[in-house]
């Protein structure tokens, strides 16, 4: 559906620049994402799988510092595909050499990491943050697991919970 809005394309332009440089600007971990990412990565295999446009996701990974903590990166813009897509799972898998049971997947969206991690029947431990709202979402509220979808197998409020949980010894 196209929409003539009235704005000079120009402009518009601008301020589309204008938001990406201020995104990437604002654009940081939570406080304790370095420390949780940096310990599991000494003792475990990580991937990552994140949705949007390739090129806007490899320069947060770069801004970020997290790319070489990674042995898979897998990113919606690249693939031609995103979460929830059964096949992104199957990459995965592929790319970590594992399957199942051996895979835990950590996310902050019921509908686009636990559900599809569970139907792959992966692990899922689902990190809710009050501050994890949804862009779509109707009411401002944190998202809530669908009616009839599975608990995940460990909630929590920050990263940090994850240490207590995984065999780091």
């Amino acid at each position: 559906m196209l929409v003539r809005t009235g704005l000079d394309p120009a402009k518009a332009a601008a301020y589309s620049e204008l938001y990406l440089h201020e995104r990437q600007k604002e654009l940081a971990l939570f406080p304790e994402a370095s420390e949780v990412i940096q310990k599991i990565g000494k003792k475990l295999p990580m991937g990552l799988i994140t949705n949007g446009p390739a090129d806007i996701q490899r320069l947060e990974i770069e801004r970020l510092g997290i790319g070489d903590h990674f042995e898979s990166i897998l990113i919606e813009g690249e693939m031609g595909f995103g979460k929830p897509n059964p096949e992104v799972m199957r990459l995965a898998e592929k790319a970590m050499s594992a399957s199942g049971s051996e895979i835990l997947m950590v996310g902050n969206s019921a509908k686009h990491d636990i559900r599809p991690a569970q139907a792959a029947g992966w692990k899922t431990a689902w990190v809710r943050r009050a501050s994890d709202v949804a862009p779509s979402s109707k009411t401002g509220a944190p998202e809530t697991l669908p009616e009839g979808m599975k608990e995940p197998d460990l909630t929590m409020s920050t990263l940090s919970d994850l240490l207590d949980h995984l065999p780091l010894g």
